[in-house]
């Protein structure tokens, strides 16, 4: 079992006082134990004795009504009259005689008393005792440390204190007992009327019961009952500060919280700390372990104001957490927020601790409970499908900041509700609000408390609402950044030197494709200047995608292939694929600072990714010089020249007419523009009926001149000419038509084109060994080294550099010098414009240098009649030579090296050919007389083995024909 931790708290400045036996004062018969787990059970009733006293030689001191510590009322109280001396309460169960109705070990045995002096600068001891029949079992108590700096110290605080002083003291036993004693003394000058008047209402007893299980990333206060906790406080040093509120941190009003309140310092050690009280129980390495803290009115200039979270087990520190003006750099006041770190050891208590070295401060921190949460890593992305990062899904934590940027007038705003970041409610925002800065630099981040890292080639975003009426900023600049252990790894920015918004809302994701490991998301705004006008933005959260390639635009089958039209969409179940990996941005804005008047509609541009063909988002403008857009990005094809680039949409009004001016199609590749259409040169339609039973829905766009990976559907309000509002359905992409119609195919290259000794010159001639058909000749051959259709087969490494002729396909190269498996790639174009291209791999087996020769002998040929059983030993038949002995034999049908040879067929299964590894077969002959073959496999014991191949000839003769015989046709 383990020992109570201990607690010190050197507000409290007593020392050790005498215990002085007192006279009992039997109450009668036995009385029945009803206690709830962490819940105070006061000792009073049938078989409950109360006894107090007073040293012989107290001076101004008395105790008095002690009876009343066991009444009813919960109002009664007895008094211990302190001046200088000794007072002493014993309450005993007198009716516990058998083992069962005593108190059993850990239990918090303690007093519910009020005004205890914890504050008086003169020497005193108080401490709790249990005994047992008579015999001291433990005891608990708190001392002034400058005396007795070796003295027990873990008496600690129950709970909350109720009213004005009272609070219950004592400690978690590890002994059964059936009495308690609270022995309280001081020391004062003689006759100096310090007498100090100690209520003491009650004693209980409380059962400490392991809290619930904690439950995945989700966080647990340390509050009573809920926990079995304790809660102790204390200050030393040179400090000119208060810290009040001691018994709040254990309190299940989430209001409630110690307080912290500055003052001048020199060398000022404040602390509180919460402990779970029960004997054996631990929080596990791994979990995290905090506070949840606020600042009120802080400006500190301290040289070392230094804010601590450290662990405990047994009362022996584990771990420690400092950062250095945790709370004082912080311009966001009287805000809530958790602090803390993942724990690498298990740990029963949590301590904060605020260090002022040499300062003078004025404000106040709050800290409101303890916090443990068990840390779970998350689930893993999945292909090309948005994942919000909130919990408790993912373990993570939130921050978020306020400053000046180098001037004093820097911020003037709020930035409230960052917890909202991580909520499983989409609708949840934290709100950043600014007013006439300058100069202020403003974040809120989100952070995987376990450490798990998202691989490089992940997008992540960030979802964003600007409320704004208005908003025109000097130097506007957005950002999200992201970090890899708390140092930064990669910035997104987006903004300019002189912005204008004109919005009524309207949620977009702002993000991008990281190329390093993260595990940490941060979103940023810097103004150098903002005027008077409200700012304020909502962010929703993260999203982060795992990136898959899509589908490969396809052609539809028959006669007269089509180019097929995909959407470029998420997954789901209505398109019965994985999915595109595709991001959505949208705006909607005014053309000029300050000049017209719009009201700008984009609404759920998030639906144009939606697997559902029906889902749609709104796109309309009205006033003068207003636009909005939405901008469909596939953040891992890049589409080739000669695609069709458009949007499926829908408009009642003059879309339904013509394509007239104010609708644009624009593409883009890594971010610049690439290629735009205007209303009045895009193709209508151009690639069939979208299948949808209206006249008015449209596939808009043209085929492309450049390569692209974004589609951006703009739509403005120009003068006089009302769009009106317009579904926008989707992106849509396909292959030209030409690819459809000639597709361009390549052979598999022969066998013997796919095996080459160790360092040896290998020639071929791809256009013979790939005999292209398709597109349109001549065709082109070059080395397909780089391109993505160029995928190297499992466990094989490619040769570099292999020489191609592009006219002819002749091509050369070196083996390596070491055998194994290996590939290159032959890319062949046809001559349309733009060009069709394939590529094949070789998968190439280098053998070693000299090879494996086989000497084939008269029985690779040989003739029997049929249905005869025949046997042989290739081993002694082939006598292999090279390569690395020993040999393995093994049948060699199934091998690209087994040629048939002209005129003959493949041993049928009913012959039962069998093959040892050691060479010896068996089979038996067909029964129909004709040339039949099998082939033996034999392979050296190198790594990788080289093989060669034998054909074994047979020929089944009529009846009466003699073994042996010559056959036509059989060398």
């Amino acid at each position: 079992m383990k020992k109570p931790s201990l607690f010190s708290s050197t507000k409290i400045r007593f020392f050790k006082g005498i215990v002085l036996l007192g006279l009992l004062i039997y109450a009668g018969s036995e009385r029945v134990l009803a206690q709830a787990c962490n819940t105070q059970t006061p000792l009073g009733g049938a078989g409950i004795t109360a006894t107090g006293q007073k040293t012989f030689l107290a001076i101004g001191s008395d105790v008095n009504n002690v009876a009343n510590v066991i009444s009813a009322s919960t109002t009664d109280f007895a008094t211990i009259e302190l001046g200088t001396g000794t007072g002493t309460i014993k309450v005993k169960n007198t009716a516990a005689t058998t083992t069962a109705q005593k108190y059993q070990p850990g239990s918090f045995a303690g007093f519910d008393v009020e005004n205890i002096d914890f504050t008086t600068n003169r020497f005193g001891g108080l401490k709790v005792v249990t005994f047992l029949n008579g015999n001291k079992q433990e005891e608990s108590g708190v001392f002034n440390i400058l005396l007795i700096a070796n003295s027990d110290q873990s008496l600690v605080s129950y709970g909350p204190p109720d009213g004005a002083g009272r609070q219950k003291i004592g400690f978690v036993t590890s002994k059964i007992f059936d009495e308690i004693v609270l022995d309280y003394s001081k020391l004062d000058i003689p006759l100096s009327n310090n007498e100090h008047d100690t209520k003491v209402y009650s004693a209980f007893v409380d059962p400490r019961c392991t809290g619930a299980a904690l439950t995945c990333n989700t966080p647990t206060d340390l509050t009573f009952p809920i926990s079995p906790v304790s809660e102790y406080s204390g200050q030393a040093g040179g400090c000119v500060s208060t810290l009040v509120g001691q018994g709040a941190l254990v309190s299940a009003d989430t209001s409630d919280y110690a307080s912290f309140i500055e003052g001048i310092q020199v060398g000022c050690f404040s602390w509180v700390g919460v402990r779970n009280s029960r004997p054996g129980d631990v929080y596990p390495a791994g979990s995290f372990a905090g506070f949840e803290t606020a600042a009120y009115g802080l400006v500190s200039i301290s040289v070392a104001d230094l804010g601590t979270v450290t662990t405990y087990l047994d009362g022996v520190q584990q771990e420690t957490s400092t950062t250095a003006n945790l709370i004082a750099t912080s311009f966001i006041t009287g805000r809530k927020r958790t602090i803390g770190f993942k724990t690498t050891k298990d740990f029963d208590e949590i301590r904060y601790t605020r260090v002022g070295v040499v300062g003078i401060s004025t404000g106040e921190t709050r800290v409101y409970r303890g916090i443990v949460e068990k840390v779970c890593p998350g689930p893993a992305l999945v292909c090309n499908e948005p994942t919000r990062w909130i919990k408790p899904n993912f373990p993570l934590t939130t921050y978020s900041y306020m400053v000046p940027y180098g001037v004093v007038v820097g911020c003037a705003g709020t930035l409230t509700g960052e917890d909202a970041l991580v909520s499983a409610d989409p609708n949840d925002f934290a709100l950043m609000t600014m007013v006439q800065s300058l100069g202020c630099l403003r974040y809120v981040g989100v952070k995987d408390a376990a450490g798990t890292l998202q691989p490089a080639g992940t997008y992540v975003a960030v979802e964003l609402e600007n409320m704004s009426l208005i908003t025109a900023s000097i130097g506007d600049l957005q950002s999200i950044v992201t970090y890899k252990a708390g140092v930064e790894q990669e910035r997104k920015a987006k903004g300019g030197l002189v912005t204008a918004t004109v919005l009524t809302g309207g949620r977009q994701q702002f993000g991008f494709v990281t190329t390093k490991d993260f595990d940490e998301v941060r979103y940023e705004e810097f103004t150098v200047i903002t005027p008077a006008t409200l700012v304020a933005t909502r962010v929703y959260g993260v999203t982060l995608m795992k990136l898959c390639d899509g589908p490969a635009l396809a052609c539809s089958s028959g006669p007269n292939p089509k180019p097929v039209v995909a959407k470029l969409n998420l997954p789901g179940a209505m398109n019965g694929n994985q999915g595109y990996p595709v991001t959505v941005e949208s705006i909607a804005s005014d053309a000029f600072l300050g000049v017209g008047v719009c009201t700008n509609q984009l609404l759920n541009p998030d639906r144009v990714v939606s697997a559902d063909t029906t889902d749609f988002a709104t796109v309309a403008a009205t006033g003068v010089n207003c636009w909005a857009s939405i901008t469909v990005t596939d953040q891992k094809a890049t589409y080739p020249a000669g695609s069709f680039a458009g949007f499926d949409i829908f408009n009642s009004t003059a879309l339904n007419i013509d394509l007239i001016g104010g609708t644009f199609i624009t593409t883009y590749l890594d971010g610049a523009v690439q290629e735009s259409k205007s209303a009045n040169n895009l193709l209508l339609d151009l690639i069939g009926s979208t299948g949808i039973a209206t006249t008015s829905r449209r596939r808009v766009g043209f085929v492309t001149t450049k390569p692209f990976d974004a589609i951006k559907y703009s739509q403005g309000q120009l003068v006089g000419i009302n769009l009106g509002s317009t579904n926008v359905y989707g992106a849509v992409v396909s292959k030209v038509a030409a690819d459809c119609a000639s597709p361009l195919t390549l052979a598999t290259p022969p066998a013997a084109a796919l095996t080459s000794p160790a360092g040896s010159n290998k020639t071929g001639n791809a256009a013979t060994e790939l005999a292209p058909t398709g597109g349109t000749a001549p065709y082109a051959y070059s080395s397909g080294s780089g391109d993505p259709l160029c995928v190297a087969p499992a466990g094989a490494t490619e040769i570099t550099p292999v020489s191609v002729t592009s006219a002819t396909g002749a091509y050369s190269y070196t083996t390596p010098s070491t055998p194994g498996n290996y590939y290159f790639c032959i890319k062949v174009c046809d001559a349309s414009n733009p060009a069709i291209c394939a590529v094949k791999v070789y998968p190439i087996t280098v053998t070693a240098a000299g090879g494996l020769t086989l000497a084939p002998s008269a029985n690779t040929n040989s003739s029997s009649a049929p249905s005869a059983a025949r046997s042989g030993n290739a081993a002694t038949e082939l006598t292999p030579s090279g390569g690395t002995g020993p040999y393995n034999y093994s049948n060699g049908s199934a091998d690209p090296g087994c040629v048939m040879p002209s005129g003959y067929t493949a041993l049928p299964a009913t012959s039962n050919l069998s093959i040892t590894s050691g060479g010896a077969y068996t089979y038996t002959a067909p029964t129909a007389p004709g040339n039949y073959y099998f082939c033996v496999k034999v392979c050296d014991s190198s790594n990788p083995a080289v093989c060669s191949v034998q054909v074994y000839k047979v020929s089944v003769t009529g009846a009466g024909c003699t073994v042996g015989s010559a056959i036509p046709g059989v060398n």
